[in-house]
């Protein structure tokens, strides 16, 4: 109770205070509120009564009226003040005992002049009691007559809020939730949804690796919410960073804060093109000269050399060399008049790890004696 009215006085003052300035709060403040409630007169659906506030007393109960109802049967119903104040503002709410404010609204002069009347609507609950609330502000002696009716909504212009979706630098989720298209009542809490926006929740690629060939990387973007269905790509604008030179490229999806809104991003990989072996010779005995050609794009190169054409396990060694700027190599302490089988590849260090590219066609040449 003590919650109830602190709150109601709370609403007085910071109304009236727009236009009463005579109005104090005294020490029987709260006494002056419980006569308002305790006169209040009941009504019941389909009957009139009339109240009056006074925005011009200094007397707390003189500056609001209520009405107490209790709802034979749940759903929604609605206050009709029959008539607008000639100036200032009529405030009105639809309230309980134990302090929950249902809905609120308000009339004020020269506004809605086609509408004479104003009307608050609430969803109430059966056997309930709730007091329907009037305060004026510089609106003088205002009287009007209050009936109760079966509330039927009235529908505003829709309004859209977005479903969003947002992640970190390191493509971790952070946020997500869903959106829509509503349409409120004008003198109710009830919104009508029209449409529903689900969360963005997956962003796919067509494919995560790429082969470098000079030219941009564009995997195409696959967008879908939370139930899995597809989100048009109307909805976004994507873009590419990094996505020419090996190494890890991001897509990154911005919606366009219509249907949806926030941001998406995923990295991918684009590894060194083929490498190309340019010669192997044996200029000296039990060494091999391998040559290649030079990629600056590239972290370093990785050769391997074999007695087996099929480069298997047990006679392959492999020699890796950090740094593009090298175009050969010369590998010693072979095995004399043995043939030998060389290919190499380049490598890109990504997030430090090492990405490897296609290897060369491999070369074959027999060490000298």
């Amino acid at each position: 109770m003590k919650k109830f009215l602190s709150a109601v006085m709370a609403l007085i003052m910071a109304f009236t205070c727009l236009g009463v300035s005579g109005l104090t709060a005294s020490a029987d403040e709260y006494t002056d509120i419980m006569n308002a409630i305790s006169n209040a007169p009941s009504i019941t659906l389909g009957e009139t009564k009339s109240v009056t506030v006074n925005s011009q007393s200094e007397k707390i109960d003189e500056n609001i009226a209520f009405i107490k109802f209790v709802p034979t049967a749940s759903g929604y119903y609605e206050f009709i003040c029959d008539t607008k104040p000639a100036t200032g503002a009529v405030f009105s709410e639809v309230m309980t005992m134990d302090d929950e404010e249902i809905y609120s609204g308000m009339g004020e002069s020269g506004r809605g002049a086609t509408a004479p009347v104003f009307k608050c609507a609430a969803k109430l609950t059966a056997n309930k009691t709730y007091y329907f609330m009037l305060i004026g502000s510089e609106c003088g002696v205002y009287t009007t007559n209050v009936t109760v009716a079966k509330h039927t909504h009235q529908y505003d212009v829709a309004y859209t809020v977005s479903a969003y979706y947002e992640y970190d630098a390191e493509e971790k989720f952070l946020y997500s939730e869903d959106g829509g298209k509503y349409q409120p009542c004008l003198y109710c809490g009830y919104e009508k949804k029209l449409e529903t926006y689900y969360a963005p929740k997956t962003m796919t690629l067509s494919y995560t690796t790429g082969v470098y060939n000079g030219k941009t990387k564009t995997p195409k973007v696959t967008i879908k919410d939370r139930k899995g269905n597809v989100i048009s790509a109307s909805n976004y604008k994507v873009t590419y960073k990094n996505n020419v030179k090996p190494g890890k490229a991001t897509v990154t999806v911005k919606f366009n804060g219509k249907k949806y809104d926030g941001l998406m991003a995923k990295n991918y990989t684009i590894k060194p093109k083929k490498a190309t072996l340019t010669s192997v010779k044996s200029n000296k005995s039990k060494q091999l000269t391998i040559k290649w050609k030079k990629d600056s794009n590239v972290s370093g190169y990785q050769i391997q050399y074999s007695t087996s054409s099929k480069f298997t396990s047990k006679t392959t060694k492999t020699v890796t060399i950090s740094g593009s700027k090298y175009v050969q190599k010369t590998i010693k302490n072979l095995k004399s008049k043995k043939k030998y089988y060389v290919r190499v590849r380049y490598y890109k260090t990504i997030s430090g790890k090492k990405v490897y590219g296609a290897w060369s066609s491999s070369k074959a040449a027999t060490t000298k004696k």
